[in-house]
């Protein structure tokens, strides 16, 4: 017999990280790290203290490498639809 609360995941929401695949190894860790805990600090239910940025950098001047959602399961699977997932 299975227990049906075995196959129900236990979160409704996810986590999703979509990076340049044109960068190191290294550097894709350090974006993913840096990307989710930006997304962990702003929920404050998920870690500790909110995030405080030491400066704020315009959106125009930013060079994207990377792009971190977090929401309902359907919502992050909208996002990045299209996108190629890891190897």
């Amino acid at each position: 017999m299975t227990d049906p609360d075995l196959l129900t995941p236990p979160f409704d929401t996810k986590i999703a990280v979509a990076v340049r695949d044109d960068l190191a190894t290294w550097q894709r860790l350090n974006v993913t790290a840096f990307l989710t805990s930006g997304i962990a600090a702003a929920l404050p239910e998920l870690v500790g203290a909110p995030y405080a940025d030491a400066r704020a950098v315009p959106g125009a001047d930013l060079d994207l490498v990377g792009l971190a959602v977090h929401g309902p399961k359907n919502g992050v699977d909208k996002v990045l639809k299209g996108a190629r997932l890891h190897p």
